[in-house]
């Protein structure tokens, strides 16, 4: 391997071992605002979808309904 490219490589980890050393300062986190916001939007949605989608579709046939007419 070349001389210069081992070097360079040693170079290179010396400097990301420097860098995972060092301490970095923690950012304040904010509280989320517009994540909980919009689950709950969605959530609602969502209701609303499945509430007409069933309005929408006819009720099945029950089928005891169809067996007593068979037998009788």
């Amino acid at each position: 391997m070349n001389l210069y490219a081992i070097e360079k490589v040693q170079q290179l980890e010396s400097e990301l071992n420097a860098k995972k050393q060092l301490p970095h300062p923690e950012k304040p986190r904010r509280k989320p605002v517009f994540g909980p916001l919009a689950a709950g939007a969605g959530r609602t949605l969502r209701r609303v979808g499945e509430g007409l989608e069933s309005w929408a579709n006819p009720p099945l046939p029950d089928r005891d309904q169809h067996a007593r007419r068979d037998t009788a």
